[in-house]
């Protein structure tokens, strides 16, 4: 497949990603207003993203999603200690403000390439999706780089609880 045929058959949904998650990006670096909700947003586009394939497509769903949790809850230990080390909060306005930070912009780009680079690896080489060896790395890959997000989550409970509890 030449690059400009792989990139001529991304899905249009794909690139609307990718410019929601620039946008992140963008608004990482400069910090801003915070909330719980809007945190959810991104690891519940990229759960779906990443879990669709598995279980609609691939051969070994039930092992593949028994790695995938394992993975996130080990990527959510992760993250959540990134974001505690990395992350700094305060009040504003009555309202949690976190100060600009390049990590979420990190963790954004590296969830995007992983899901992009796995999910172009399977539309190359089909027969991926019946190698159990792939279908359980995929999940391994997916599960640790989705914890990172939900370890924001938890991260921005804690600084939620501890500043406006003052």
């Amino acid at each position: 497949m030449s690059p400009i045929s792989i990139i001529t058959h991304i899905p249009i949904y794909v690139w609307v990603i990718l410019a929601l998650l620039i946008s992140r990006i963008i608004k990482s670096f400069k910090g801003g207003p915070v909330s719980v909700k809007k945190a959810l947003l991104l690891p519940a586009v990229f759960i779906v993203w990443g879990l669709e394939k598995v279980v609609t497509e691939f051969s070994f769903p039930v092992q593949a999603l028994a790695m995938y949790v394992v993975f996130a809850g080990v990527g959510t230990f992760l993250g959540y200690l990134l974001y505690s080390k990395t992350l700094k909060f305060e009040i504003r306005n009555e309202e949690l403000f976190r100060l600009g930070s390049p990590v979420p912009g990190v963790v954004i780009i590296l969830n995007f390439a992983v899901k992009f680079a796995e999910n172009m690896a399977m539309a190359i080489d089909t027969e991926l999706l019946h190698n159990l060896t792939y279908n359980m790395f995929y999940c391994a890959i997916s599960g640790v780089t989705i914890g990172l997000f939900i370890g924001n989550v938890f991260n921005l409970l804690a600084n939620q609880k501890k500043l406006l509890s003052k």
